[in-house]
């Protein structure tokens, strides 16, 4: 019997999803999206990993799924309400594969949380040409320990995706989203990609935001590590230097940019703990700035 897995939001990492996901025999893929798609282009180890597909588009849309990857970003939710009320059913499981704190909750209207699995992800993967994009490296996705994460672990083969499980899932949500959200905002308020780091000063204001957003952490309890900002200095330094952010793609393309799930989020967190983040709060307000329409 096949497993109807359905990708809502093909773009980059529901790209990534599709490549992960073919090689199983037992998966039937359905794929939805806003606007119309005809292929898969994903550039890995000099290779070009490439198929058709039919990508579906009436927000009105119902069918049957056994799971559905929700590969949105946080401003696209609002436009996916109706897809979403369409595809989930009672015994729809959801994984939830965006960067960020407290993902599942925008599923919450939709069903219950032991059927919403929030997953982190480190697999790097950036829009190259229309429709085309570039893997960096093997793809990793934490998941919290749970009965759902094993059916999910059992979607992929483990040479095409690796899957593990966390026991401080609220730890590595913190320390992936101070990462994407340190990159994201320096590119996208200096418009280069990670050869900005090149620049001493910006190092020295890639630290900053780092201290503040791990008080930030901290005070909502997660337990970073004394390492962690000199390991993240280290690893934003170690990236090419063409090597570019979700973020500072949608600026290129003059999209949304996702500052509500990235420091947007910090900054909401510490004015709860009544914490004071200078920088974060003086980002955010640029950041704003640049992204109005």
């Amino acid at each position: 019997m096949k497993i109807h897995v359905g990708i809502l939001g093909v773009g980059a990492i529901g790209s990534l999803m599709a490549t992960c996901l073919r090689s199983n025999p037992t998966i039937h893929i359905v794929y939805f999206n806003r606007t119309p798609k005809t292929e898969i282009n994903i550039e890995y180890n000099n290779q070009l990993i490439h198929f058709p597909i039919l990508c579906q588009t009436d927000p009105t849309l119902t069918h049957h799924l056994d799971w559905l990857l929700v590969c949105l970003k946080e401003y696209q939710y609002e436009n996916a309400k109706g897809l979403l009320e369409n595809l989930i059913t009672k015994d729809t499981k959801v994984a939830v594969l965006r960067n960020g704190i407290h993902i599942s909750d925008s599923l919450l209207p939709f069903t219950t949380a032991d059927h919403i699995l929030p997953c982190i992800l480190d697999a790097p993967v950036q829009e190259k040409t229309l429709n085309q994009y570039w893997q960096l490296r093997h793809p990793k996705i934490f998941v919290p320990a749970c009965e759902l994460s094993d059916s999910f672990k059992s979607l992929f083969a483990p040479d095409r995706l690796t899957i593990q499980t966390i026991p401080d899932f609220k730890t590595a949500a913190w320390e992936k989203l101070i990462e994407s959200s340190t990159l994201g905002t320096l590119q996208c308020l200096t418009g280069q990609p990670c050869s900005v780091f090149k620049d001493p000063k910006i190092v020295d204001l890639s630290a900053q935001l780092l201290e503040e957003a791990i008080q930030v952490a901290l005070a909502d309890g997660a337990k970073i590590e004394l390492s962690f900002k000199s390991n993240m200095l280290s690893k934003l330094l170690s990236y090419p230097p063409d090597k570019g952010s979700s973020m500072l793609t949608d600026l290129q393309k003059g999209n949304i940019l996702e500052i509500d799930a990235k420091i947007g989020a910090i900054l909401r967190v510490a004015k709860k703990h009544n914490i004071d983040v200078p920088l974060t709060h003086l980002f955010t307000t640029l950041l704003r700035k640049v992204n109005q329409k």
